[in-house]
């Protein structure tokens, strides 16, 4: 009997435990945005020193594929460890969306994520002027897409581990999905 209520136990503490961890409202406050009719959750960092009335840069953050979902919570996972573990070199806003399941930062993903900046930036009076895009994966292919479509809006690019043609053949309806400058930087030869 104690051998079945030790496993009961352990498969309950394991089911709690792969949600992942919850970050509070405090450290991340919960946002959504509306694009195209449809709501869009994101969560944002700002630095607990931040003065009153400082323009900040801001930095929009673009998760890799192991982040996919709803949950507004999986999404910090990789960051919230390197704020934690470097607080000092965290001094500016960052925006934080989730990319849904079975897409990538692309089309709808892509305007919510912009959309999710410009309303951080006009919310916590974020620097215009110094607004840089990073992303680790799928979020540094996402990077350059995002980049490439919207040129002149980052003072500058941080992808990771991405690029901007997609690894193997795309289907019809991720295709669809890029912007047009997107798509023709792709083909590009050069």
């Amino acid at each position: 009997m104690k051998l079945i209520v030790a496993v009961v136990g352990l498969i309950i503490c394991a089911a709690c435990g792969a949600r992942g961890p919850s970050y509070s409202e405090a450290e991340f406050p919960a946002r959504t945005v509306t694009v195209s009719g449809e709501q869009f959750a994101y969560r944002v960092y700002i630095p607990p020193n931040r003065q009153e009335g400082a323009q900040l840069p801001v930095m929009l953050y673009l998760h890799g594929s192991n982040r996919h979902g709803t949950d507004n919570q999986s999404q910090l996972a990789d960051l919230y460890e390197n704020i934690e573990g470097f607080p000092q070199n965290w001094n500016f806003i960052v925006v934080v969306p989730q990319c849904r399941d079975n897409t990538f930062w692309a089309g709808p993903m892509m305007d919510q994520a912009i959309a999710a900046l410009d309303a951080t930036v006009k919310e916590f009076g974020g620097d215009e002027d110094r607004l840089y895009l990073a992303g680790y994966s799928m979020g540094g292919f996402g990077a350059w897409q995002t980049a490439i479509t919207y040129p002149w809006k980052f003072a500058a690019i941080i992808p990771v581990a991405g690029g901007v043609e997609h690894i193997g053949e795309p289907s019809e309806h991720e295709k669809a999905l890029l912007s047009a400058q997107a798509a023709a930087a792709a083909s590009a030869p050069n």
